[in-house]
């Protein structure tokens, strides 16, 4: 696994070889040791945690699911085609990238994201994205952090009981059940 390396301060003048000796030492080496800050890191992390992975795909899965099941589609059938290939698609980016996964789905997959990607994924959402960066940046998504713990978390206790009542969730307990 590749591995993210930094010295904020080094006192001894020794830090840079110890994170590298820590890195090599947890089996990152071979795989990769990047440099980085801990600015950076965090506010990638924060970025990705928002605006990408945690944020926008599974709001992208539940979009997809939902517009199928309106158009007449079965819940279990939506919830495989938008839900079960997931994992499928993320397997095919770790082992050939995103331009070897296109070259390895079928003609109509790739014809398809090629003609799709692009009207979903337009240049309202990237200025969307840089917003959210721009709010890591300006520590706005820290100070909602502390608001919400000040809380006990409400917000996200709430959050947490409405996604649990979903359809695309009844959906999932149900097709996950069947393959017991």
């Amino acid at each position: 696994m590749i591995a993210v390396w930094a010295v904020e301060r080094d006192a001894t003048g020794n830090a840079r070889a110890v994170a590298l000796a820590y890195g090599r030492a947890i089996g990152c080496g071979r795989a990769g040791l990047i440099a980085s800050t801990f600015a950076e890191e965090a506010e990638a992390d924060l970025f990705n945690e928002q605006a990408v992975v945690w944020g926008a795909v599974p709001e992208l899965l539940i979009a997809g699911f939902e517009t199928l099941v309106a158009g007449g589609v079965s819940p279990e059938l939506a919830y495989l085609e938008c839900v079960g290939e997931l994992k499928l698609l993320a397997d095919l980016i770790e082992a050939r990238g995103i331009a070897g996964m296109r070259e390895v789905i079928s003609n109509t997959a790739e014809l398809g994201a090629l003609l799709g990607g692009k009207r979903i994924v337009d240049e309202s959402v990237r200025e969307r994205m840089a917003e959210v960066l721009a709010e890591v940046r300006a520590g706005r998504f820290a100070g909602e952090l502390r608001e919400e713990e000040s809380s006990d978390y409400a917000r996200l206790a709430n959050a947490r009981r409405d996604n649990r009542e979903t359809l695309i969730e009844e959906t999932y307990r149900r097709l996950s059940s069947a393959e017991r």
